[in-house]
């Protein structure tokens, strides 16, 4: 493929086929990963919690020994988040990275009652 096929715009209608068809892959994702987060207790920690958690925050507190969890846990939250189960905060650690944390979200108060 040369550089100018990749360059190409799409058309509004091309568009929105992609988007349609991505949507429906997140479709069938999102029940699930939203699954792992009452499976895992995260939720039920947010709830219990009056400040927002970073990833490693949550990470510890479930008392997760693998030292990849967090990585895996901030990608399983910023996909929650990105449908209103979650809310989250982009900041910065004292080394000046960046740093997210997270709280409930307003759709997550119909699932925290799952798993009491």
């Amino acid at each position: 493929m040369s550089l100018d096929e990749t360059l190409a715009v799409t058309t509004a209608q091309e568009d929105e086929e992609f988007l349609f068809a991505f949507k429906q892959d997140m479709i069938s994702c999102v029940p699930l990963v939203l699954k792992s987060t009452i499976e895992l207790g995260i939720l039920k920690l947010l709830s219990e919690s009056s400040a927002q958690l970073s990833p490693i925050h949550i990470v510890s507190r479930l008392s997760i020994k693998n030292p990849d969890a967090a990585i895996t846990i901030n990608r399983i939250l910023r996909l929650v988040a990105s449908f209103s189960f979650l809310s989250c905060t982009l900041m910065q650690d004292k080394a000046r990275r960046p740093k997210r944390t997270y709280r409930l979200g307003p759709l997550s108060k119909y699932y925290v009652l799952l798993k009491r």
